[in-house]
């Protein structure tokens, strides 16, 4: 369970049934971050398009996460794995326990609730793997 910037706990198994794309980053002021996000932003429509959610998750806490969002006008879902420190990223295989915090890396989960390891996948492998 992670939580989001509101604080509302958030189960990935809430999104079984729907595709859903990962996107764990380091920590929200680092200076790829906002880059990475504001990509994604640019793009959500195109997720919209085809039913997929996207969810932003890193280690930082949920306070942290929402003065990022407001700051990058980012209107998607970033759920903290602060708590356990880095548990979901860990699960996911993106968790540097040496560092503290989530390797960059973008996993689409289909509607079956599997995960394609496309780490660190682009765009235009996230939207192939929906497309197909």
């Amino acid at each position: 369970m992670v939580v989001d910037y509101s604080g509302e706990d958030i189960k990935l198994a809430d999104y079984r049934g729907k595709p859903a794309i990962l996107a764990f980053y380091p920590p929200n002021w680092s200076p790829v971050c906002g880059n990475q996000m504001v990509l994604y932003l640019n793009e959500v429509l195109l997720f919209e398009e085809h039913h997929a959610q996207l969810l932003g998750i890193s280690v930082d806490g949920r306070w942290g996460h929402r003065a990022f969002a407001d700051d990058h006008n980012l209107n998607f879902p970033l759920m903290s794995g602060f708590e356990p420190k880095g548990e979901v990223a860990k699960k996911y295989g993106v968790y540097d326990p040496q560092a503290g915090y989530c390797e960059r890396g973008s996993m689409p989960r289909g509607s079956f609730g599997g995960v394609a390891s496309l780490h660190q996948a682009s765009i235009r492998e996230l939207m192939a793997f929906y497309l197909h």
